[in-house]
This record gives C-alpha cells, sequence and structure tokens, in this order.
C-alpha cells in the first residue's frame, strides 16, 4: 500500500491492531515525513542473527 503525504509532509501509517479479541478497530499514526524515512530505512534492514531463535526454526514442526 503506498502511503500518502499531507500538506504539511506527515504520513499517515494504518496499523493492523485489531483482532477479534480486541475489536476490529484499527489506529491511526501519523509521523513526521523525516520519522517515516527514519523507520521505513530501519524496517529494511536485516535482523540480528541469534542462536536461540535459529534453533527454534530448524526444530521439526510436531504436526510433521
Amino acid at each position: 500500500m503506498p502511503a500518502t503525504v499531507d500538506p504539511a509532509g506527515n504520513h499517515p501509517l494504518q496499523s493492523q491492531t485489531g483482532t477479534a479479541a480486541h475489536g476490529s478497530e484499527g489506529e491511526l499514526v501519523v509521523l513526521p515525513a523525516e520519522a517515516f524515512d527514519a523507520l521505513a530505512s530501519r524496517l529494511e534492514q536485516p535482523g540480528r542473527y541469534d542462536p536461540r531463535v535459529a534453533r527454534v526454526l530448524s526444530r521439526k514442526a510436531p504436526w510433521e
């Protein structure tokens, strides 16, 4: 979903916080353009390697 910028240069983000257990309402978060760019840049970076996560992901699933 492409982000739109309002006249003040803010990027609105629609979060998907609503679930059946918590209701169906989302939450609107508005960020200045610089903060949005910093967030987008951080999210594009690869995560850190964690051997505990690697160990869990290497196990066979119980239903297999």
